[in-house]
């Protein structure tokens, strides 16, 4: 892939502080007692973040 980037300009280093093309992909999940996930919240775009009162009212579904 770091031919492709090279191709579009896409400085890597610059834009994530690496060059080892490793993206952290921040993730929230809601695990019950039995290990089960029951809700999960995932976005590629790492600035987005579950809302705390999401995070309450799954919580409360349980």
């Amino acid at each position: 892939m770091r031919t492709v980037f090279d191709k579009f300009g896409v400085d890597w280093n610059q834009r994530y502080g690496n060059d080892d093309l490793e993206l952290p992909v921040p993730a929230t999940f809601l695990v019950d007692k039995k290990g089960i996930v029951r809700n999960s919240f995932l976005d590629p775009e790492y600035h987005p973040r579950l809302d705390p009162e999401t995070a309450l009212q799954w919580i409360d579904q349980l």
